[in-house]
């Protein structure tokens, strides 16, 4: 079957999948009302409904703002500006995300290894538990896991186009925009402009690595601009960074919510009320509040390293690790369905071990998977260091991880039916 026929069965099947998913068992508040049920929904709301009202990123009229990356509230508004305030309608665009990023993957798949390995890994990606339920949530996951996914497709295009100039381009802008929906992209462009200078041959190394830094930032530098009139400084991601660093830097183990006491206990504001849209006027400005928590971050570091160093390591841990806890954990479980959270164990547990295994195969097999090897590798490095530096939640590992420990457990799947003899080539 030609390869355009075989991504638009994979867009619609993963398509067909998100939105029955999202018709039957969403049926919530969220498909009737304005209002999401969790708490970064509540805030990407605010801002997309400033944007729509007041042609403001903010809040509210009074309070632009910079601590949320751009992109998700722009679509969130493009949308609600289109087809009213629906969030059925975002269901919808988030199940297409769900579609086309299945389609990028089946052609990682395809490109790096075979077909065969591709369309396995797609309807891995497809059926995957987690990126089925965000599909009907009010958050940056199917936004962002499908950037990151065009974006390593990018890569690999350069990879087979050394010469060209456009999917350099591209790449570069593509990677601006998933690091403009969710800033923790950011950890991975030292790794990824590495990866691109020693794998190239010498010859266009060098032209790889500015081609690209300068596609990325001039795409960056309409958010640095706007930022530089609000604030007054230079700020590349936002104004929330610190306070991540800061919250991170208070957790004891994984208890978010017991750092969070400890941040307003010393701040003497909640971290919430910095997002809440009926605050017209912060104790200082945003970027006075983050410079405030970075110092605050840098005492509690030099104070107890080795303590700040262990908690990083548990939150490492916990990234990787399967046992979903709070208010996402009730909404598996909602509607008395346990079995979507055993699901997504089994799941997880699955591409885990799989994929790991997977991985040491890819490492032993000829350069060019060795090479896109390391390169993920290296995503899933930036990914953990980076969360573990700021906070870290089981969801945060979703788009970054999961669909390339998906990847190699395809890999693994196809090497092993193929060792086996089952797959017979035509004659």
């Amino acid at each position: 079957m030609p390869r355009k026929k075989v991504s638009v069965t994979i867009f619609i099947a993963a398509f067909l999948i998100a939105i029955i998913y999202n018709s039957v068992f969403c049926r919530n508040a969220e498909v009737l009302t304005r209002w999401s049920q969790h708490i970064d929904g509540l805030f990407y709301q605010a801002i997309a409904e400033t944007l729509v009202e007041h042609g403001i990123f903010g809040y509210n009229e009074f309070r632009p703002t910079s601590f949320r990356p751009p992109l998700y509230p722009i679509f969130l508004s493009g949308t609600y500006c289109i087809f009213g305030y629906n969030f059925f309608i975002v269901r919808i665009f988030q199940a297409i995300f769900h579609g086309l990023t299945c389609v990028f993957i089946f052609l990682i798949g395809e490109n790096i290894f075979d077909r065969k390995t591709g369309i396995l890994c797609a309807l891995l990606v497809a059926f995957n538990p987690f990126l089925i339920f965000f599909s009907g949530e009010i958050g940056t996951e199917s936004l962002f896991t499908l950037l990151v996914s065009a974006t390593v497709y990018a890569i690999v295009k350069i990879d087979k186009e050394e010469k060209k100039t456009l999917p350099l381009v591209l790449c570069g802008i593509i990677f601006s925009a998933a690091m403009l929906t969710r800033t923790i992209f950011l950890s991975f462009l030292p790794f990824l402009l590495g990866w691109f200078y020693f794998t190239s041959e010498k010859k266009t190394a060098k032209r790889k690595v500015i081609i690209f830094f300068l596609s990325f930032f001039t795409a960056l530098l309409p958010w640095i601009i706007r930022n530089y009139n609000v604030h007054g400084h230079l700020l590349i991601s936002g104004t929330n960074m610190g306070h991540n660093i800061n919250i991170g830097a208070l957790m004891e183990g994984v208890d978010y919510a017991q750092a969070l006491r400890k941040f307003k206990k010393i701040s003497g504001y909640d971290y919430k009320d910095l997002e809440n849209p009926k605050n017209k006027k912060l104790p200082a400005s945003e970027y006075e509040l983050q410079q405030e928590a970075i110092n605050r971050t840098i005492e509690i570091i030099l104070s107890d390293p080795l303590k700040w160093i262990k908690v990083r390591f548990l939150n490492a841990v916990n990234l990787w690790s399967n046992n979903w806890q709070g208010n996402y954990a009730k909404r598996f479980e909602e509607g008395k369905k346990p079995y979507i959270k055993l699901l997504s164990h089994y799941y997880y547990l699955f591409i885990l071990s799989f994929g790991a295994a997977g991985i040491i195969l890819a490492l032993n097999s000829k350069r060019e998977n060795r090479d896109f090897t390391y390169l993920i590798l290296l995503l899933f490095f930036a990914t953990t260091a980076g969360y573990c530096v700021f906070q870290t939640g089981k969801r945060y590992r979703v788009p970054t991880i999961d669909p390339y420990l998906s990847l190699y457990a395809s890999y693994l799947i196809t090497f092993l039916v193929s060792k086996a003899g089952l797959f017979r080539e035509k004659k």
